[in-house]
């Protein structure tokens, strides 16, 4: 489809602001006029009455990154994130229902839990393992729902293990880098054996922006590099990485490992399948994971581990 007029929602978060990046690549030609919904902009999803008033712009498409996402902040407070994804999802999908709007949502690859089997493609056992988890799956399969009731324009995106650019620094490889600079320890959940298929945000938009005008109404489709990486391997990387790239004293040497409890709900293996994507969309990962680890860690550095405020989407 040609997408003239594109509303993002949960627009200041990580992702979307890589997506925005992405967007300003483009020809001229094909970049859409885009509005932001966002809570940084005093509005909200749950709120009828702002959803109404960004949908009475009659956007072509939408992309939605919006939902509570941290998963240790659900386990702590699962009503604040059951009342608030779902409730934003059922308005946008009315939204877009009533103004007859394209939709594109951005799920999450922690809707299929731990491994039953790998690759992980987009028939794999749902299994949500947190309250996070679950609310990405009401809202995966609402969407579905709509799309098999009402005929809405509605497909889906299961981006897996998120890093790169503008990722909030509490996040596992931005936390890393920082201590191996500082010579900090790198706290770790139990042994540090959970493996994660770690998916460049650079990867993560391009193939957004394919779905938003390629994938069918009705169709999931995972976003993943069909490897996965366990944490340990992650911080050895960047032990390596880190001082290669940070220009000074290096610290790695020094910097132990500290075990913490493992958290309940978490998933131990995530690794996904990328051939409908490729299939589909002509889609696949143009990064290895050592050199968009190597650009991340870069950024970090030039910008000093000074992420702007982000709240919102994924």
């Amino acid at each position: 489809m040609v997408v003239n007029r594109l509303l993002v929602t949960g627009g200041s978060g990580f992702i979307a602001t890589n997506f925005f990046h992405f967007l300003l690549t483009l020809p001229e030609e094909e970049q859409p006029e885009v509005r932001l919904f966002d809570r940084r902009f005093g509005q909200d999803l749950t709120c009828k009455e702002d959803v109404e008033a960004a949908w009475k712009w009659e956007p072509d498409a939408c992309v939605n990154f919006a939902s509570y996402t941290h998963i240790d902040d659900s386990i702590k407070n699962p009503r604040k994130f059951w009342e608030n994804n779902i409730e934003l999802m059922l308005n946008v999908l009315e939204a877009c229902r009533e103004y007859d709007c394209r939709l594109l949502q951005i799920s999450s690859s922690e809707v299929y839990g731990t491994q039953v089997y790998t690759p992980q493609d987009e028939e794999h056992l749902i299994q949500p393992q947190s309250p996070y988890a679950l609310t990405k799956v009401v809202q995966d399969r609402s969407c579905y729902a709509w799309w098999q009731t009402y005929d809405l324009d509605v497909s889906i995106v299961r981006p897996f293990n998120q890093f790169g650019p503008y990722q909030q620094t509490q996040k596992l490889i931005p936390k890393f880098a920082y201590n191996i600079i500082h010579g900090l320890p790198l706290p770790i959940y139990a042994e540090g054996n959970a493996r994660r298929d770690w998916l460049y945000v650079k990867d993560t938009v391009r193939g957004i922006w394919m779905a938003l005008n390629k994938l069918p109404a009705g169709e999931a489709v995972n976003l993943a590099t069909g490897k996965s990486w366990s944490v340990k391997e992650v911080a050895d990387l960047l032990k390596d990485i880190v001082p290669k790239v940070s220009g000074k004293p290096d610290l790695s040497k020094i910097v132990t490992i500290d075990h913490v409890d493992d958290r309940w709900g978490h998933v131990f293996h995530l690794e996904g399948s990328y051939e409908k994507a490729e299939k589909l969309l002509e889609w696949k990962p143009e990064y290895t994971f050592p050199e968009a680890l190597e650009e991340t860690v870069r950024w970090y550095i030039q910008n000093e581990f000074a992420v702007p405020y982000r709240r919102g989407g994924e």
